[in-house]
């Protein structure tokens, strides 16, 4: 199977507004149960809380019948001991309070069946017949008995009642509990189920399809690759390569050290190295030596010189140089421009004027080419020598001006000569002969 019929067999997406309307359906289906879950359980909750008040208040009414029962004890204990010394009007209005207060307690008890509702109705019976004139009442001490025999009766019920309610408000309060989790568990399932149905058949399905596919075009693809390894191998070794001289250039570049045209110490090195030498050779009591090698002045047709030389004949310069200092307490640097200086530690003026007739023999020979438009086809150098023993601590720098002019004066002479100060040297024409290889 090719690229194209693996390609052809993935399937197509489903329009974007099919998609957002099953999206839309799943939404409002969640968020349906949502919704009848919350009123199903905002409807056992209220009912629950609608019986446990109605549970409250029978609590309530029945409290009343016993503070009732009670008070009507105490009224008629204090009545018959209070009879023969309280006046008429007294007793009447005793007597009245009494028998609405039984009345009352005839109404309550008129639904409950059983000895209580009895009771009452033979209190209010014996009030009925106590009259205010009376010198004698011995009826009173009997109806006070009963009213604390339905005192004690009516809290019976009323500790029976209470008990009977708080069995009660702790089975609806499970049944509550148990309604409300049957209903979350079944709004999870429901939910999971349109999830699965609505969005896992219509996306993720397609989803994990697809993903099969593009495995097999990966499969397919790497196949492919396995061929031109080898060419990202020399790529990946190419990069690695340039990677590492732009860093090498880099560190060049952060070194203060070294000079970024050629490569060489640079200037500010260059003054460090000679006075060290300096002072190396005043504890020796041993010469030091110093070159200073300039290209020639490269004049053109039309009279103008050369600014600088091209940075192909300076490198070709740098690399003389480097050739004829080989050895360990030699030091090349860049002095500025096209001038180069090497310090030559433990040299006597002798050995550096014969250095110096190398440098510029074999530039000579080397025919290194000069720009076009040039009166001159090859570049030639000029050396400026000096060596000194050094008898101080200070003076280092009295080298390099003696270089300097040294070398300023092989160029004013016409250069392609080299020159030591204050001595001069043969011109050019005997560095043919006399130039030690």
């Amino acid at each position: 199977m090719n690229k194209d019929e693996q390609l052809a067999q993935i399937p197509s997406s489903k329009p974007l507004p099919a998609m957002r309307r099953r999206l839309w359906q799943s939404f409002m289906c969640i968020a349906l149960l949502g919704i009848l879950t919350g009123i199903v359980a905002l409807s056992a909750i209220h009912q629950q809380a609608s019986e446990f008040t109605q549970s409250q208040q029978s609590l309530a009414h029945s409290r009343y019948l016993v503070r009732d029962a009670l008070m009507q004890q105490l009224g008629l204990e204090n009545l018959g001991r209070d009879w023969h010394s309280l006046p008429l009007s007294s007793r009447s209005q005793l007597i009245g309070e009494m028998r609405a207060r039984q009345q009352g307690l005839v109404s309550a008890l008129s639904n409950t069946p059983g000895t209580e509702r009895d009771m009452a109705i033979r209190v209010m019976q014996g009030l009925t017949s106590v009259q205010p004139e009376a010198q004698n009442t011995p009826v009173i001490g009997g109806l006070a008995e009963l009213s604390r025999d339905l005192a004690i009766r009516v809290s019976s019920l009323d500790v029976g009642k209470a008990q009977q309610v708080l069995t009660d408000i702790e089975q609806r309060r499970w049944q509550l509990t148990m309604t409300v989790m049957f209903l979350s568990l079944l709004c999870i399932l429901l939910t999971q189920f349109l999830a699965w149905h609505l969005l896992g058949r219509h996306f993720i399905r397609p989803l994990i399809e697809l993903g099969r596919q593009i495995d097999n075009l990966s499969a397919h693809r790497k196949d492919n690759t396995a061929t031109v390894e080898p060419a990202n191998q020399e790529v990946k070794d190419i990069s690695e390569n340039l990677r590492h001289i732009h860093h090498q250039l880099q560190h060049q570049q952060h070194n203060p050290n070294v000079d970024q045209s050629t490569g060489l110490a640079s200037r500010s090195a260059l003054n460090h190295h000679l006075q060290q030498e300096w002072l190396r050779g005043l504890r020796r009591n041993e010469s030091v030596s110093m070159l200073l090698l300039s290209a020639d002045p490269v004049m053109l047709q039309n009279g103008h010189e050369l600014a600088e030389l091209p940075p192909n004949s300076l490198t070709q310069l740098v690399s003389i140089a480097v050739e004829h200092t080989a050895r360990a307490q030699d030091y090349l640097a860049h002095y500025e421009g096209d001038k180069l200086a090497i310090v030559l530690s433990c040299t006597d003026l002798e050995q550096a004027i014969k250095l110096a007739h190398q440098l510029c023999y074999r530039v000579h020979q080397t025919h290194i080419p000069t720009p076009m438009l040039a009166t001159h086809p090859w570049v030639t150098v000029s050396v400026g020598v000096a060596s000194r023993i050094p008898r101080s601590t200070h003076g280092w720098d009295i080298l390099l001006q003696e270089a300097e002019e040294a070398l300023l004066q092989a160029r004013v002479q016409g250069g392609n000569q080299a020159l030591v100060a204050p001595c001069l040297l043969p011109d050019s024409s005997w560095l043919a002969n006399e130039a030690i290889y």
